[in-house]
């Protein structure tokens, strides 16, 4: 009977190491499967920060590329200016030429104007000069002839 007793015990006992070590494994196996789950996190949270930093490297370089065409577009605006300026600097030396040779057609108009009055006046005293010299020359024939 003491045999048989030890032998249930000795069995009962090896059933009990049985189920601790089947709850230690099962344990084990749910760290393990926990460890799994948190690389996996690892694994997601880095990829996330990769393509964070991915997009911050990508916005930084279309930040430098915009800068670098704000800046293009500034120097062309300022050229344009500069042109702008000169076309208008031009344009107005051009506008005085033109006032300028304006004034000395005018000049010429009223100097062709004033020798045309002159040779019209000349024109119309001529016969009555004419007339008064062969007047003078008729009076002259006259007192030579009675002298």
């Amino acid at each position: 009977g003491d045999a048989a007793a030890l032998l249930a015990q000795a069995e009962s006992r090896i059933t009990e190491e049985r189920q601790r070590a089947a709850a230690a494994e099962a344990m084990r196996d749910e760290e393990q499967r926990r460890a799994v789950a948190a690389e996996a996190m690892r694994d997601e949270e880095r990829r996330r920060a990769d393509a964070a930093e991915a997009k911050r490297t990508e916005a930084s370089r279309r930040a430098a590329r915009t800068e670098k065409a704000l800046a293009t577009a500034i120097d062309r605006e300022k050229t344009a200016e500069a042109k702008t300026t000169e076309v208008l600097r031009r344009a107005k030396t051009a506008e005085t030429a033109a006032g300028m040779a304006e004034a000395a057609v005018q000049a010429a108009v009223r100097k062709a104007e004033r020798a045309e009055a002159e040779l019209a006046r000349q024109r119309t005293a001529a016969p009555a000069e004419l007339q008064t010299l062969c007047e003078d020359l008729a009076r002259a024939k006259a007192a030579r002839d009675q002298a």
